[in-house]
């Protein structure tokens, strides 16, 4: 069994010395290290930490100090979660305990429920597993009553089913080199864009930016393009919106300037009447809804240059402020003109592409969320996750959220192994459960590029000669490439990075013939799909030859040479 270390003995249970019988269960697996009493939000409340002995660490995946809070208050209300959160953050808490998982006793019986419910309106919570104060007296002789909370606790919660943007650090995994690589021109004052298909984390790399850079001080203002109370103002009213907040987040005072003053005027004033040790970035996500390309708000399609030109004026003479924008579609700081106009945004927005996450960082991930839920996840699992989801955050975790949820259906004991074998057996019914996602995913790359969408299809349409003739002019694969959805390895077939995105794609465009047949090309672009055919073949058989020249090899028609490309194309047709 295992020990009060003396000074918490000597100190703080001398003081509440009837909290000991409620330490007796967790000596079944746990040192208690460190204890003292502490206050915060008007609630006071006994905090220890608790060392776990190796075959808890190996069960549940907790391998640093846990935190353990005695509440003597009836029942448990939101101020004794911000509490917690408060001596989480704190010395000598900080760096020192598990930061995503706490243990908390309550008096009342029901505090279980009333953390249930609060964690599933705070999906971002840390993992409490609540103990009730009666049943640790009475199970003081139990050697597995805190194992078996612990287990039925922290393994029914799901990890991995979470889609929103995560706007703290506690499940944020990967992408680390990404948000440094935003740092140092935000502090440079200088413009960066994020770009990549649906779910690849953008939005919750923006968070990560954000939290970052204000801890150096950054004044960072986030706006979500895709807010109808922000897309539909008019960029007067948007400019005025910034300025504002700017002026309350970093002086707490208003600027007045004369009635008739121009806003871009204002707004420059506003920069001008900061601190000159401030730096401003503004992040603009979803970049999209207010942009020339704008589907639901068609004034954009006029006011996207003044906005941007007003912007951009600011930012070259008072050169504190950065901007930081994101999106699925990177048109906005590609096309050189708008309207007819100069495009402000062209030449000052150097894009990043997201793609999938590196291997680590899958592995770190599984390794992580897997443990908290009784998952213990195989090099072979990882590689097969890693292979057919290629990174893709959203798509990795809904995986692995069916796995769990089967898991659960099937009663099955937890800690458990998973192994390539799992996931193969349930991939064809695991994947049309996910199918609505990669339906989402590549939607907008469908509605903004339909020209490299069609030649998305024919990949897994097994067209690979379409494909090659395509993929010479990089126009028809240029975003293709940049979203990581192309797996060009050399002297090997190309392929669709993502294989159930390829399955998607194969299954949405078989819906339009049938499956038995091959596709066939269709009327209209006949002629000029023979005509590349007849191109290629004839390319490539004359390279096939010059080969063989050089190699001192014999050519593929001996010494007569191949049909004329003229009359190839004319035999052809």
């Amino acid at each position: 069994m295992a020990q009060i270390r003396p000074d918490v003995e000597e100190g703080h249970l001398a003081q509440f010395p009837r909290e000991r019988d409620l330490l007796v269960p967790f000596l079944n697996g746990f040192d208690i290290t460190w204890a003292k009493r502490r206050r915060a939000y008007n609630t006071e409340l006994s905090v220890y930490f608790l060392l776990p002995e190796k075959f808890i660490q190996e069960q549940f995946g907790l391998d640093r100090e846990i935190m353990l809070l005695v509440s003597d208050y009836p029942d448990l209300q939101p101020r004794t979660m911000q509490a917690v959160e408060s001596f989480l953050n704190d010395d000598p808490a900080r760096g020192r305990v598990d930061q995503t998982v706490f243990f908390i006793v309550s008096r009342d019986p029901l505090s279980a429920k009333w953390v249930e419910e609060y964690v599933a309106l705070n999906p971002q919570s840390r993992i409490p597993v609540v103990f009730v104060w009666d049943e640790l007296l009475t199970g003081r002789s139990n050697a597995w009553l805190v194992r078996s909370t612990i287990s039925a606790q922290l393994f029914s919660r799901d990890l991995f089913d979470y889609q929103l943007p995560l706007q703290n650090d506690l499940f944020f995994f990967g992408r680390d080199a990404v948000v440094a690589e935003f740092l140092n021109p935000i502090k440079q004052s200088q413009n960066r864009g994020l770009f990549g298909l649906r779910k690849t984390g953008k939005t919750s790399v923006l968070f990560k930016v954000k939290r970052v850079a204000e801890r150096d001080n950054v004044l960072v203002l986030y706006y979500d393009c895709k807010s109808p109370a922000l897309r539909s103002l008019t960029w007067e009213s948007l400019l005025r919106r910034i300025g504002t907040e700017i002026l309350d987040s970093a002086t707490h005072r208003p600027l007045t300037l004369p009635h008739d003053a121009h806003v871009s005027d204002w707004f420059k004033a506003v920069l001008a009447s900061l601190p000159s040790n401030v730096l401003t970035c503004l992040i603009f996500d979803e970049i999209e809804y207010i942009s020339p390309i704008a589907k639901l708000d068609p004034h954009w399609h006029d006011q996207f240059v003044p906005f941007w030109q007003t912007l951009w004026t600011a930012q070259s003479e008072i050169r504190r402020l950065s901007f930081l924008i994101a999106g699925v579609n990177p048109t906005v700081i590609e096309m050189d003109t708008v309207a007819g106009v100069q495009n402000p945004m062209f030449g000052i927005v150097r894009p990043k592409y997201l793609t999938g996450l590196e291997e680590r960082e899958v592995r770190s991930m599984l390794h992580h969320f897997g443990r908290r839920m009784g998952l213990r996840f195989s090099q072979s699992a990882i590689s097969y996750i890693l292979s057919r989801y290629g990174g893709h955050p959203l798509l990795t975790r809904m995986a692995c959220s069916y796995e769990n949820t089967a898991l659960t259906t099937e009663r099955a004991s937890r800690p458990i192994d998973l192994d390539r074998d799992r996931f193969v057996a349930h991939e064809s019914d695991r994947e049309d459960e996910i199918s609505f996602y990669c339906r989402h995913i590549v939607s907008e790359l469908k509605l903004f590029y339909p020209d490299e969408y069609d030649v998305l299809e024919l990949l897994p349409a097994g067209n690979i000669a379409e494909y090659m003739e395509f993929a010479e002019e990089l126009s028809f694969t240029k975003h293709l490439r940049n979203y990581g959805l192309l797996d060009l390895l050399p002297n090997q077939r190309p392929t669709i990075k993502i294989p159930v995105l390829s399955k998607f794609v194969s299954d949405e465009q078989a819906r339009g013939y049938d499956r038995s047949q091959r596709y066939l090309i269709p009327p209209e672009t006949r002629d000029t799909w023979l005509a590349g055919r007849s191109r290629r073949i004839t390319e490539e058989l004359r390279q096939l030859e010059r080969v063989a020249a050089v190699n001192s090899l014999p050519t593929l028609y001996g010494k007569m040479d191949f049909l004329k490309q003229n009359a190839f194309a004319t035999r052809s047709r």
